[in-house]
Order: structure tokens, then C-alpha cells, then sequence
């Protein structure tokens, strides 16, 4: 086994990163930290909301592909800008009847329904401040 310095590690890393792209970014661990909590959010969290999508469509006969053209533009948008500039939908415009429609729809599906509240809730009060 061979005992490396830090520096040497670090240089040895730099080295192999540099060989495979030019952008880097060198965090400590909290931002490490704060980076995976960002990942699940990103990923995990969005990839069950896919899921929660394709149970709600196919339960009533509609393909889940149908919406893959608006999955593929909203991931394309928020590359490209500021997520939040690009909010829409009926918690960001206020639309409160929509939203009851909604929760009707989802009123045989509780845990969808909670979720379906807490985002809507958080999109509202994005919009307010």
C-alpha cells in the first residue's frame, strides 16, 4: 500500500478531472453536503413525481409517453434559465377553482393529494414574495 500526502491526492485528481472536462468545481464538504440534498430534489424526487404522473394517466387509459414532450421542454428550459422565472401552472397563477378540480381528481389517492397540496402550497407562496 503506498501512503500518499493530501497534496499529491488532490493533485492526482486534479490531474485525472482535467483529462476529462474543463469544468470543475471544488467544494467543502457542506457544500458537498448541500449539493446531494439539491440531487435528491432534482432527481429523486422528481424522478417519483414522474411516477405519481404515469399512475395518474394510465389509471385512466392515457399513455405516459403522452407527456414526454413536456417533460423533455421543462427539463430544456430549466438548463437553460432561472427555474423559478419559469414557473407556471394553477398554484403559480392563483387559480383556485383549477386546484379543487385537481383535488377532486386525486381525492381517492391521498398520499398523491398531500403532495399535490404541499407543492401547490410552496409554488404559492413563491409567487407571493
Amino acid at each position: 500500500m503506498v501512503n500518499c500526502s493530501a497534496a499529491v491526492d488532490r493533485e492526482v485528481v486534479k490531474v485525472l478531472a482535467d483529462s476529462i472536462t474543463t469544468k470543475q468545481y471544488p467544494l467543502d464538504d457542506h457544500q458537498k453536503s448541500v449539493l446531494h440534498l439539491a440531487a435528491v430534489f432534482a432527481n429523486n424526487f422528481t424522478n417519483h413525481l414522474f411516477t405519481i404522473c404515469k399512475n395518474i394517466v394510465e389509471k385512466e387509459g392515457v399513455p405516459f409517453e403522452i407527456l414526454y414532450p413536456i417533460i423533455s421542454d421543462t427539463t430544456s428550459k430549466a438548463l437553460g434559465g432561472e427555474p423559478e422565472a419559469l414557473q407556471t401552472g394553477p398554484a403559480s397563477r392563483g387559480d383556485v377553482e383549477t386546484m379543487r378540480k385537481h383535488e377532486i381528481l386525486l381525492s381517492g389517492q391521498p398520499d398523491f393529494l398531500d403532495i399535490y397540496k404541499v407543492l401547490s402550497k410552496s409554488i404559492a407562496a413563491k409567487r407571493k414574495e
